[in-house]
């Protein structure tokens, strides 16, 4: 799988330690990353871990001056340049469970093959704020990720 630019920097310096002064600039060229979160939309789970997915892009998009200002396939969508790579940010507007149907259509409109999507999710097997990064592998019974899948017509 390629490599993500800032998943394995030598530097200790993460894509959240530095806030920009000024907005990403636009990028005009293919998207090469795509990044989805996973979560509900509507106030009344904004707060729940399970829209970790969402809250981890509102803060990447914050970090790297981006704002969620495209509309597509029901997702909102932010694009700029992270670490190099010109990135598109996705948060499917769907419920957790129907997330595919959001995601697979957008990485099909951008070109964008599997193994270059990463998908951010709460994991119940996992403890609160633990990450875990896999390349490969099943959903888990996760049904956002089994929604994912099937859309893409990979489980990888």
């Amino acid at each position: 799988m390629p490599s993500f630019p800032f998943f394995g920097r030598s530097s200790s310096a993460g894509p959240f330690d530095k806030l920009r002064a000024g907005p990403n600039k636009p990028r005009t060229g293919p998207i090469e990353w795509l990044l989805a979160g996973l979560g509900n939309p509507g106030q009344k789970y904004a707060k729940t871990r399970h829209n970790v997915g969402f809250h981890i892009l509102d803060r990447l998009a914050q970090a790297e001056g981006l704002t969620f200002d495209q509309r597509r396939n029901n997702a909102l969508i932010a694009r700029g340049e992270i670490e190099g790579a010109s990135t598109a940010l996705v948060k499917p507007q769907t419920y957790m469970n129907l997330s595919g149907q959001a995601i697979a259509p957008i990485a099909r409109f951008y070109k964008i093959p599997p193994e270059r999507i990463l998908v951010i999710y709460d994991d119940l097997d996992l403890p609160l704020a633990r990450l875990r990064i896999r390349q490969k592998g099943g959903a888990g019974g996760h049904k956002g990720m089994i929604s994912v899948a099937q859309h893409l017509g990979s489980k990888d």
